[in-house]
């Protein structure tokens, strides 16, 4: 997520790999411009389906020095926006879901090889989240509170052993309960 606040207020982004932090709008795709167009999809074509979002981070900010910042996606250009309800307004059969909050940074895992947010969504998505052990309920599909609470718990759990300092929330909303 980054941000141009030259037209006097904040604006998430997201940057290819030839975007110019001075020119955002003319290279990057305005997060609210990808939700409306997905919604429109979701609304015109699929319209007994639902439309999932997940934004990652791209792990960027490389130099010929190597990495700007170690271990972590790349930073935005001013304090971040937060993703919310009321930002991109999910609809029921719309749902969001973010690596990061706010001024937070997406953590790489290096024994992993993957971004602990990655790891979590994937592991979450592919039943763990619905396990009686990580306080799902067993009964074979995973719902959208169940996903949202494993990988919360998962990413807190993997950071205090990757990088104890720092902070790490998912930002999962939108949609019905089932996946």
């Amino acid at each position: 997520k980054h941000l141009d606040r030259g037209r006097g207020k904040s604006v998430p982004y997201l940057l290819g790999v030839d975007s110019r932090p001075e020119a955002l709008p003319q290279t990057a795709y305005a997060l609210d411009t990808v939700v409306e167009k997905l919604k429109n999809i979701q609304q015109t074509t699929l319209t007994n389906g639902r439309v999932t979002l997940i934004l990652e981070s791209c792990f960027s900010g490389r130099s010929n020095d190597g990495d700007l910042i170690k271990n972590r996606s790349a930073p935005a250009f001013g304090p971040a926006v937060t993703l919310s309800k009321q930002s991109v307004a999910p609809s029921e059969r719309f749902v969001m879901m973010a690596a990061a909050q706010g001024e937070q940074f997406a953590i790489w895992d290096n024994d992993w090889k993957r971004s602990v947010f990655t790891d979590a969504l994937v592991s979450g998505l592919y039943g763990e989240a619905d396990a009686t052990q990580f306080a799902g309920n067993g009964d074979g599909a995973v719902t959208l509170a169940e996903l949202r609470q494993f990988v919360t718990n998962r990413i807190s759990r993997r950071l205090r052993k990757v990088n104890p300092s720092e902070r790490q929330d998912p930002d999962i909303f939108g949609g019905r309960d089932e996946m």
